[in-house]
């Protein structure tokens, strides 16, 4: 039997109108494969054996053939629309699916054709007339997603019965004439509740898969955003943190940096020290090369402290000229011996692109002690860098110790 795939895929793809048609075609041929490839074959047993006692083997026979020639011609139809299916197309209702599904109908009406003139029972007659009203019912469920298939279905069904009425004008025929349109007449109302039902089905399934669609794209579109703006806010807060000349931490951010490591060290006892440094007459640079070279030069000095600096220092541009290193745990003379460090290596290298051009720098250093709050260490490598400067520059100045905290 010919199988059919669940999944509406290929319909995902296309506007609504042809999704719902696509769908309720695969619907059909779902459905098509259970009633027709299954059930019509028990069936036309089931229906060849009773008839035989009413009707001749060779015309039973007859029919028999038409019917199952009649279900290769559908198997053969339901096979190539589940390759075209599963390839990835969405096959619609075609002309030929309609002489398909019109052939069963046809095969099934023609025992009416092939009973009546061989047969003088009444009972054969009532027993077409039920085999017809039952195949009509089994075919209104098959049809139910479509209702193209269900008029070529019905009405190649019931012509031959109704050819055969026509050619036994009996009393009997025309009151199973009657009872044949009444029934018919029942049966388009209950098909047309069922085609509403299930082609209403179909579209609040398409709908609902179209809105979950279109929230999940909103999900991540949102998720997307959100990240953007995640990393834009990160990127800002960076930002935020660092001087847009030198790339080094701007002020802002060492004097955080030192409030922290002041309340550590009360903590701990081991006291950060503080190097203030100034590039001496920076202002002759700008002057002589100009901002631009100036800004170079800024980079360059703010590149060497950073190079020359522990990994644990913190480096900060602290305005203008002058930047500032932050040393966690370290004692004065430690914190001498770094600056004398960063010193030299200033003086001992040009700025790119001015080769001629080598700076210096005068250092201020303090050291906190229990007590001692930013502004106080501040000041005080503030003061020794005011002695560096009037001593000669391009050295590096201790400020005396700070007193501790009497409390």
């Amino acid at each position: 039997m010919s199988s059919i795939p669940s999944a509406a895929a290929p319909g995902a793809a296309l506007d609504r109108p042809r999704a719902i048609h696509v769908e309720q075609v695969r619907r059909f041929s779902v459905q098509a494969a259970w009633s027709h490839l299954v059930g019509a074959p028990l069936g036309a047993a089931v229906v060849a054996v009773i008839m035989e006692r009413y009707v001749s083997a060779p015309r039973v026979l007859t029919w028999l053939g038409l019917v199952l020639a009649a279900l290769v011609v559908h198997a053969l139809t339901l096979r190539d629309h589940d390759r075209r299916y599963r390839s990835g197309e969405a096959p619609g209702w075609t002309l030929w699916r309609a002489f398909d599904i019109a052939l069963q109908g046809f095969a099934w009406g023609s025992l009416a054709l092939l009973a009546f003139p061989g047969s003088d029972a009444p009972e054969a007659q009532v027993l077409v007339l039920v085999f017809m009203c039952a195949a009509s019912t089994s075919g209104s469920l098959s049809c139910a997603p479509l209702r193209a298939a269900y008029y070529p279905y019905v009405i190649a069904m019931w012509t031959p019965v109704v050819v055969a009425f026509a050619l036994d004008g009996s009393e009997l025929n025309q009151l199973l004439a009657i009872a044949s349109v009444i029934y018919l007449v029942i049966l388009a109302g209950y098909y047309t509740l069922a085609n509403r039902n299930v082609v209403d089905m179909i579209r609040f399934r398409h709908d609902a898969a179209a809105l979950a669609e279109r929230v999940a794209l909103e999900q991540e579109r949102t998720l997307s955003v959100n990240a953007e703006l995640r990393r834009a806010h990160a990127e800002v807060q960076r930002l935020a943190l660092l001087d847009d000349v030198t790339g080094v931490a701007n002020r802002r951010h060492l004097l955080a940096v030192l409030e922290h490591e002041l309340a550590t060290a009360a903590r701990t006892g081991l006291w950060p020290s503080l190097a203030l440094i100034d590039i001496d007459r920076f202002k002759a640079v700008n002057d002589t090369y100009g901002h631009i070279a100036g800004d170079d030069a800024l980079r360059h000095v703010a590149t060497t402290i950073a190079g020359t600096a522990r990994a644990a220092d913190a480096v900060a541009r602290f305005g203008g000229e002058e930047f500032a290193v932050l040393m966690p745990a370290t004692a004065l003379a430690g914190a001498v011996d770094g600056a004398e460090r960063i010193r030299a290596a200033v003086a001992a290298s040009a700025v790119p692109g001015l080769d001629d051009l080598h700076l210096t720098v005068s250092i201020g250093v303090a050291s906190a002690t229990s007590g001692t709050d930013a502004a106080q260490l501040i000041g005080a490598a503030d003061a020794a860098l005011y002695a560096a400067k009037h001593g000669g520059r391009d050295r590096v100045s201790a400020a005396s110790a700070l007193a501790p905290d009497a409390s």
